[in-house]
């Protein structure tokens, strides 16, 4: 009954020890990752509404347009 007398083998609380370490070096890089993939995706999506505004068609009819004043 190692309970009642207090005593515990050090190489359980060593090996804890390590365990632990790299379960919060885990949790801790897969939080970075996350915020990571979380910023990329806002940028991502911010270009893509700016794409969607864009309007090819006027900028083609602006470009001829000024394309036919300089030749004249």
């Amino acid at each position: 009954m190692m309970w009642m007398t207090g005593k515990a083998k050090a190489s359980y609380t060593v090996e804890a020890t390590i365990i632990l370490a790299l379960a919060l070096f885990l949790i801790l890089l897969a939080v970075r990752v996350g915020v990571e993939l979380h910023t990329e995706v806002k940028e991502a999506s911010c270009h893509y509404e700016k794409v969607q505004q864009f309007d090819a068609v006027s900028e083609i009819k602006e470009i001829k347009r000024i394309e036919k004043m300089m030749e004249e």
